[in-house]
C-alpha cells in the first residue's frame, strides 16, 4: 500500500514541475532587426503572450503544447513546433509582399485623383506607356497615345494641339504644360522622356475651373520620378543609340532626266519660252541649261551639236545622286541616362541626369541636350512635409540656314528644279544652278560693286551655318500640412527663367477640404 502512495505522490509532482517550465525567447525579422507586438499563441488558438519593444517574450507554460503560432500584420505567420528541452527560441519571420491592383491615378496640377472620383475629361499615360515609345523627344512619346492630341506640323516644327488645330496663332492655341505641379513656361523639348512618371491631359472644360483662362486649350500634367516609399538605395541606367537610314529620294516616282529634256525640246518646237524669253519681266522667269542652249541655237549661237552632246551627257545626271553623296547621311542618335534614389520613414531623393546627341540626317545637322532634375521630400512631422525640386537643361544646335531641302525650289515661276541639274563636279567644285533670276540677267550684271548673284547650293550651305543655344532651369519649394483631419495646406514656391527672359518666381497657396 505504501508502494502505490509513493507513485502517485511522484506522478503529481511530475506534472506540477512542467506546469512551471519557463519559455523565454526573440523575434525579429530576416534582416535581424527585431519585430515589436508580435501575438504568440499556441497550437488551439489560446494566446500566450507578445513582444516587447526589444522583440523579446517571456512566459510560463501551464501545460506541455505540441507547437507556437506568431503572427504579425505585414508578416509572414509562422509555427514552431516545441521541443520537450526547449528554454529559449530565435524566431525569425519573413515580411509578407501584398501585391496591390494597380489603379489609374490622374494629377491635375493640384492634387491627385482616382479615376472614379475624378470629373471632366481625363486620360492617364503610365510610365510603362511611355516607355515604348525609346526616343529623345517628349513630343513624340505622346504622338497616338492620347486621342484627341493632334500635332499641327504645317510650320516645320511640331505643335501640339488638344481641341483642334485653327487658323489662330500657335501660341493662343498651345496647351498649358504643368511640370510637377507648376507651369511651364520653357520649351517642352527641353524635357528627359527619361524624368517623367506619367502623363495626364485634361481636355474639357473642367481644365479651366482649375487653371483659369490659361486652360482654355487644354492642360497637360507632367509627374516627374520620385523615389518609391521606404526604398533602399536605387542605381538605375540607361542607353539607346539609333540609326537612321539617309531619306529614299527615288520612293517618289518622278520623270527621268531623258523624258524632262524631250518634253522641254517638245515645248520650245511648240513655241511655249519664245515669247517669256524675249519678254520684258524675263529677268524674274528661270529656265533650264537646255532651254537656254536652244535659244542660242535659235539666235545662231550654238549649234545642234552642241545640243546633242550637252543632251547625252546631261542624260546621266541626277541631282538626287549629289544630295545622297555629299550632303544626306545616316542619323545617329544617342541617348543615355542615369538616376539613384533612396527612401526611408522621414525623408527620400530622387536625382536624374540625361545626355542625347543627335548627328545627321545631313552634314550640318548636330544637337545634343544636358538635363540634370532632383527631388527630395523631407518629413518634418507627420503632418507636415517640405519638398524640394530642381531642374536644368542645357540644349544646342547647329544648322545651316540655308537649308538645301528635296526637291529643290528655284524660284523664278518653276516649283521644282530640273532634274539633271548637277551640285558638284567631278573634282569636287561646287557648281552654280539659277535661282530666283535667269541666267541671262545674272551674267549680265558686269558692275564690280555689286555683290555675287548667283546661288550654289553648297556654298550657301557652309557659308550660312548658325547655332542655337537654349538654357533652362526650374525649381520649387513645396510645403504640405495636415491643418484638420479633412483640411490641407499647399505652399508653393517656385523660380524659373531660360537664360535669356530672367528668372521669375510664383508662389501660390491652396487650401482644400479633402472628403
Amino acid at each position: 500500500m505504501k508502494k502505490y502512495i509513493i507513485t502517485v505522490i511522484l506522478s503529481i509532482g511530475h506534472i506540477i514541475l512542467f506546469a512551471q517550465q519557463k519559455l523565454d525567447g526573440t523575434v525579429s525579422d530576416t534582416t535581424g532587426r527585431p519585430i515589436v507586438n508580435v501575438n504568440i499563441a499556441d497550437g488551439e488558438g489560446n494566446v500566450l503572450g507578445h513582444t516587447d519593444s526589444k522583440g523579446t517574450f517571456s512566459f510560463t507554460l501551464k501545460r506541455s503544447p505540441v507547437s507556437l503560432d506568431f503572427r504579425k500584420i505585414g508578416y509572414e505567420d509562422k509555427r514552431i513546433i516545441l521541443q520537450r528541452q526547449a528554454h529559449i527560441l530565435r524566431v525569425v519571420m519573413t515580411e509578407k509582399l501584398t501585391e496591390i491592383e494597380e489603379v489609374d491615378v490622374y494629377n491635375t496640377g493640384y492634387q491627385t485623383l482616382p479615376k472614379e472620383r475624378s470629373t471632366g475629361s481625363f486620360f492617364f499615360v503610365s510610365e510603362e506607356k511611355l516607355n515604348q515609345v525609346p526616343t529623345a523627344n517628349f513630343m513624340e512619346k505622346l504622338d497616338g497615345m492620347v486621342p484627341g492630341l493632334q500635332f499641327d506640323n504645317r510650320t516645320g516644327s511640331s505643335e501640339l494641339h488638344i481641341r483642334g488645330i485653327n487658323s489662330f496663332y500657335s501660341s493662343s492655341t498651345r496647351p498649358l504644360i504643368v511640370l510637377d505641379n507648376f507651369p511651364f513656361e520653357g520649351d517642352i523639348n527641353t524635357i528627359n522622356p527619361n524624368d517623367i512618371a506619367s502623363v495626364s491631359v485634361l481636355k474639357d472644360a473642367a481644365a479651366t475651373s482649375i487653371w483659369g483662362a490659361r486652360a482654355g486649350n487644354g492642360v497637360i500634367v507632367l509627374t516627374t520620378k520620385q523615389a518609391k516609399m521606404k526604398d533602399r538605395i536605387q542605381i538605375n541606367g540607361g542607353a539607346n543609340i539609333f540609326v537612321t537610314q539617309k531619306p529614299r529620294l527615288r520612293y517618289r516616282q518622278e520623270m527621268s532626266s531623258a523624258d524632262f529634256m524631250d518634253v522641254e525640246k517638245w515645248l520650245f518646237e511648240q513655241g511655249h519660252y519664245g515669247e517669256a524669253i524675249d519678254g520684258v519681266e524675263n529677268r524674274t522667269q528661270v529656265y533650264s541649261p537646255l532651254v537656254m542652249l536652244l535659244y542660242d541655237v535659235k539666235n545662231g549661237f550654238s549649234t545642234e551639236d552642241d545640243v546633242e552632246k550637252s543632251i547625252s551627257k546631261w542624260k546621266q545626271q541626277d541631282y538626287r545622286d549629289d544630295l545622297l553623296n555629299h550632303y544626306y547621311k545616316q542619323a545617329l542618335r544617342q541617348q543615355y541616362n542615369f538616376s539613384v534614389s533612396k527612401s526611408s520613414n522621414t525623408d527620400s531623393y530622387w536625382i536624374g541626369l540625361g545626355y542625347d546627341r543627335q548627328a545627321g540626317p545631313t552634314d550640318v545637322m548636330e544637337s545634343d541636350r544636358f538635363t540634370v532634375r532632383g527631388n527630395l521630400s523631407y518629413t518634418i512631422h507627420p503632418k507636415v512635409t517640405l519638398g524640394a525640386n530642381l531642374s536644368s537643361s542645357l540644349s544646342g544646335n547647329h544648322l545651316s540656314l540655308s537649308p538645301v531641302n528635296f526637291p529643290i525650289i528655284p524660284g523664278g515661276g518653276r516649283t521644282a528644279l530640273y532634274p539633271y541639274a548637277s551640285l558638284i563636279d567631278d573634282n569636287g567644285n561646287n557648281l552654280i544652278i539659277p535661282r530666283n533670276y535667269n541666267s541671262l540677267f545674272i551674267n549680265s550684271l558686269t558692275e564690280p560693286r555689286l555683290k555675287d548673284w548667283t546661288y550654289s547650293p553648297f556654298d550657301d550651305l557652309n557659308k550660312s551655318q548658325g547655332e542655337n543655344a537654349i538654357n533652362h532651369l526650374q525649381g520649387g519649394i513645396t510645403l504640405k500640412a495636415d491643418i484638420l483631419e479633412n483640411l490641407k495646406l499647399d505652399l508653393c514656391i517656385t523660380p524659373n527663367g531660360n537664360g535669356r527672359k530672367g528668372v521669375a518666381i510664383t508662389v501660390w497657396i491652396l487650401i482644400m477640404h479633402v472628403t
